[in-house]
């Protein structure tokens, strides 16, 4: 693979109750000609009080749903090996695991990793718009109501491939006891999966998202942003409050002549109602530098 500094892995997987799958893996770390341990990503089903692992050891470390290459002499890893635990209480009921993914990320200079997209270079409509149904996770209970963004975000993207989904039914699945949230980009895509959908976290590009729009496929993106020009996180037009740590839903995209740029419609959760979620307006210069990580969400068909 690419030489590599930050990992992160997806799956998809069906538990009947009794049953959990565990994802783990290894990195050969170049600089020290030496594999890493095996680490984890937590054990996994709906029916358990699952939690990311959050493993340390000398090479590497999995810090919730991030797999990392540690140090700071600009250490990487070109060779992953991959683990999977599928434990079942009753030898007569199976869990399944229909798929598992990794996306990579390298910032050390001169090694960025090219992002991938199995259509690169395909002709884009000017404008596209979805109809992605808007939720907003502020009308929701206020006990959960402002930490529950990636899963109204999931939601929303399950909706928009015809499911009919709260923002409660992905929290009951993707909430992390680990940490005692429910931000765990891995956790969120396998409760897309324990729905059937094809979902995974991808270090994406603008282009692909552009791609993935015109497919029918909404995006999600996780954020950092603020409404006021003054503060410590970027500065986004419409945003409807400050967040430093979010999930949107991007729906549509235009190119806009008198900005010069492309402008991003985005089904924003934090909106105080459903109403107030969709369409939000985001340029593209401005959605750059709030775009955390690179980190995107696609959910895809059953």
């Amino acid at each position: 693979v690419p030489a590599f500094e930050y990992m992160v892995a997806s799956w998809s997987a069906d538990t009947p109750e009794g049953t959990w799958v565990e994802i783990k893996a290894r990195a050969y770390v170049d600089m020290y000609d030496s594999w890493s341990g095996w680490l984890s990503w937590g054990k996994w089903s709906p029916f358990i009080k699952r939690g990311s692992a959050n493993t340390t050891e000398d090479l590497a470390k999995v810090d919730t749903d991030i797999f990392t290459i540690r140090g700071s002499s600009g250490e990487s890893s070109s060779r992953i090996q991959f683990q999977f635990v599928l434990h079942s209480d009753d030898p007569a009921v199976t869990p399944t695991l229909r798929d598992v993914s990794a996306t990579l990320k390298n910032t050390l200079e001169g090694q960025a990793i090219p992002v991938y997209y199995p259509n690169a270079g395909m002709e884009l409509p000017e404008k596209v718009l979805l109809d992605t149904p808007a939720i907003s996770q502020m009308a929701r209970d206020p006990d959960y109501a402002r930490v529950i963004c990636s899963a109204t975000c999931a939601a929303m993207l399950m909706n928009g491939r015809g499911a009919d989904l709260l923002p409660e039914d992905v929290t009951l699945l993707n909430y992390d006891h680990g940490f005692g949230g429910n931000g765990n980009w891995s956790f969120t895509c396998a409760a897309a999966g324990a729905y059937g959908y094809e979902s995974y976290v991808s270090y994406s590009s603008f282009e692909a998202i552009r791609q993935e729009i015109t497919k029918g496929y909404g995006v999600g993106l996780s954020v950092k942003y603020s409404n006021k020009e003054a503060d410590t996180v970027p500065y986004l037009e419409n945003a409807p409050c400050r967040a430093p740590g979010h999930l949107i839903t991007t729906v549509g995209y235009y190119f806009s002549q008198e900005l010069g740029e492309y402008v991003y419609c985005a089904n924003d959760p934090a909106g105080n109602s459903d109403g107030e979620v969709a369409h939000r307006e985001y340029r593209e210069s401005q959605l750059d530098k709030c775009w955390y990580r690179r980190a995107t969400y696609f959910v895809h068909k059953k």
